[in-house]
């Protein structure tokens, strides 16, 4: 190497070892294809393994099937006891469709098509292994579980589940050695899905329902118990009526006192004017008075009239006559003859009427007395009564309360759960935001993996030939530099030109320069 090329490769950090000129890419290219014979071997025994690999490849049918997914009920919160949030839908459509293809991608799912299609449908040879395990010990159970596992792994092999994009569709595809079965385990993995998605979503919340529904109704007996002892120990039947009727009563008697004190005291009232007027009235009157002075002034003037027939008005007999009647008339007028005569005395009706009222009086009072006297007493029970019930009150609203809670509660949970019954028995018939889009059928055109293998064997083989010469031959001359072409595609500089410096040399995946090849004349 000169000692231009020396320093222009020293300038640039390569420095060859020994100062030995790297090869270009021809001679590398011709170095690598003496290893023809190493990269042949390669390369068969690669591609026979890839072509033993496909030969063991059968063909396989897929089933296609597509659901559509929208928006159901499962997806919209209920709340298990009132309303509070009741509709709100926390799962965005993408969370949805997530949602639903785990569901599909379940392996409890593929367990129950793989229980009702059959073990050896889809692998004989498993189906045959896990027929033999008819034990009840340990040990078979374990076998049967992990055969179970072994076939859940076949499944997912030929199983491929995927949401279309930007639309609510999941695709399915199902591919088996035999149609039938392909289409058959899609449709039963559809079934399935339908059902089992009813269970995660829906009947999780049931059994829980029902159960705390129980608790409440066993508390609530409890409670009902201890209320009843509660009335039964202090001699109560309705706490509430006898307590609103004990008010009542307390309230009808004590008005009806003040009506007999007020009726007492108008008796006694009464009976004290009766008293006094019975003083001052006699109890006897006189009934009749034989009075004959009006008789006898009557015979005088009789006797007037005669003489006058028979005297002069002068005479004396006349005179006479004149005189006795106008002395008894004078006394008449006077007075002096009243009340005079003979008399009948009897009872006084006024003073008798006075009397039988002022008896009637006197018994009206003591009546009352009597009445007011019976009254207080009834106060006083209807109070002390009342005051007891007052202190019973505080425990018997804290019994009645914790029943009716537990009551209302127990109908709360009652409701959610016919409700949730009655929606998941619906959800059993019909499933309204699960359409099936395409049932699958059986395939009549199976996919062929074998050309495929082949050709990706083929290239495979040939690069991974072409790596282990490339190497081998870098593991012998590692340094390859690019040489400088004339200008007619030639290697080196032409005749009669003086060669231009020499490139700086190139490293090859950052390795150092540990030899290199002397310059060879360049082709002419």
């Amino acid at each position: 190497m000169s000692d231009s090329t020396a320093g222009y490769t020293r300038s640039h950090g390569y420095r060859p070892a020994n100062d030995a000129q790297p090869i270009g890419w021809r001679e590398f290219i011709g170095q690598v294809w003496k290893e023809r014979g190493l990269m042949l071997v390669v390369f068969m025994v690669i591609f026979a393994i890839g072509a033993s690999v496909a030969m063991l490849q059968k063909p396989k049918y897929p089933a296609n099937s597509s659901i559509l997914v929208r928006l159901g009920d499962e997806y919209v919160y209920q709340p298990t006891v009132g309303d509070a949030g009741k509709g709100f839908v926390p799962a965005t459509p993408e969370q949805l469709m997530q949602s639903e293809v785990e569901i599909l991608a379940s392996s409890t799912l593929k367990e129950r098509v793989i229980t009702k299609v059959g073990i050896a449908r889809i692998d004989p040879e498993l189906g045959q292994k896990y027929a033999n395990l008819d034990g009840d010990d340990e040990q078979d159970a374990a076998e049967r579980r992990f055969l179970m596992g072994e076939a859940v792994h076949k499944l997912n092999a030929g199983l491929e589940v995927e949401p279309a994009a930007s639309t609510p569709v999941i695709r399915m595809t199902y591919s088996h050695a035999n149609p039938n079965v392909a289409a058959t385990v899609l449709n039963r993995l559809i079934d399935e899905y339908l059902a089992y998605r009813r269970e995660v979503l829906q009947g999780v919340t049931t059994p829980l329902i029902a159960a705390q529904r129980q608790a409440f109704e066993d508390r609530l007996r409890t409670a009902q118990e201890d209320l009843e002892a509660f009335l039964s120990a202090n001699n109560i039947g309705d706490f509430e009526a006898e307590r609103d009727a004990n008010a009542d009563l307390y309230a009808q008697v004590l008005d009806e006192r003040y009506r007999v004190q007020a009726q007492r005291r108008q008796i006694e009232a009464r009976r004290e004017a009766l008293r006094n007027r019975l003083e001052q009235v006699s109890p006897e009157v006189n009934l009749f008075v034989d009075d004959s002075s009006r008789e006898e002034l009557l015979q005088l003037k009789i006797e007037r009239e005669d003489l006058l027939a028979r005297y002069e008005p002068g005479s004396s007999q006349v005179q006479n006559i004149e005189k006795r009647i106008n002395q008894l008339e004078r006394f008449i007028l006077s007075g002096g003859a009243e009340g005079q005569g003979a008399r009948r005395v009897g009872v006084n009706p006024v003073h008798q009427t006075l009397q039988t009222d002022f008896l009637q009086a006197e018994a009206d009072a003591v009546s009352l007395q009597a009445r007011e006297q019976a009254l207080t007493s009834q106060l006083a029970r209807l109070s002390s009564r009342q005051l007891e019930m007052q202190k019973l009150a505080t425990e018997y609203q804290k019994l009645s309360r914790e029943a009716s809670v537990l009551e209302a509660n127990a109908q709360a949970f009652a409701e959610r759960e016919e409700q949730t019954r009655a929606a998941r028995e619906i959800a059993e018939k019909v499933t309204d935001n699960i359409r099936v889009i395409e049932r699958p059928v059986t395939p009549t055109r199976p996919t062929d993996l074998r050309i495929p293998i082949l050709l990706l064997s083929l290239i495979f083989a040939a690069m991974t030939a072409f790596v282990v010469g490339a190497l081998t031959v870098l593991l012998r001359q590692p340094a390859i530099m690019s040489r400088p072409t004339s200008s007619d595609g030639g290697v080196g500089p032409a005749r009669g030109v003086t060669p231009p410096p020499p490139p700086p040399p190139t490293k090859v995946a950052d390795m150092p320069v540990l030899a290199v090849v002397p310059r060879k004349q360049p082709y002419l």
